[in-house]
């Protein structure tokens, strides 16, 4: 049955009669005030769509569009919601970082699907084979590293160079506010602004 203010009611039609599956009973008084409207599912059915999309990612087909750095990050985050909502983190093993962190991302997909944060890789191989050594990154990697060793070198902290990489590779303009937000999100450690200051912008 269709949505009423106070509930989804499951019933089947049988035989001509009305049996309820759901613990919202339809005799209740609250429920008689309201009309509840027998729904076609199949209307919502969109299964032709969804074939259409798996053929044309299977031919190679990029459907993400031109993705900025919200909608990245916000992926990553529905992505994990998912996976908590799932029960799916509890089974998930990963890789232990650098620093011995466990449950971090073994790679770029399973990061963006959710599964563990961005782990701390301290040498150039294994942030390449992290991201998948796309060619843009193999002619920036040693920009990249010579600004995560300045940085750890001068202000003492760990820094997760591959955030750096995602949130600096979709923006022309950083800004602090949404560089610090995601930063933590993707890491679970925050990022100072004089750092973003003096390093990164």
């Amino acid at each position: 049955m269709a949505e009423t203010p106070l509930h989804y009611r499951a019933e089947v039609k049988i035989d001509n009669d009305w049996m309820s599956f759901d613990n919202y009973r339809s005799e209740n008084e609250q429920a008689n005030q309201y009309t509840f409207v027998v729904t076609d599912w199949q209307k919502g059915n969109q299964d032709e769509i969804f074939n259409d999309y798996v053929q044309r990612i299977k031919n190679g087909e990029d459907l993400r569009g031109d993705e900025t750095v919200w909608q990245t990050y916000n992926g990553f985050l529905e992505g994990r919601l998912i996976k908590i909502e799932m029960g799916e983190l509890e089974a998930y093993f990963g890789i232990s970082d650098d620093l011995g962190q466990e449950k971090r991302a073994t790679n770029i997909d399973e990061l963006l699907q959710g599964y563990g944060l961005i782990p701390y890789l301290s040498s150039k191989e294994k942030v390449l084979e992290f991201m998948g050594s796309p060619d843009w990154l193999l002619a920036e990697i040693d920009d990249f590293m010579q600004m995560k060793e300045d940085i750890e070198n001068n202000m003492n902290i760990n820094f997760y160079i591959i955030a750096d990489i995602i949130l600096s590779s979709k923006e022309d303009e950083l800004i602090y506010a949404v560089y610090s937000e995601q930063y933590l999100g993707y890491t679970g450690e925050s990022i100072s602004e004089k750092i973003f200051n003096d390093y990164i912008k």
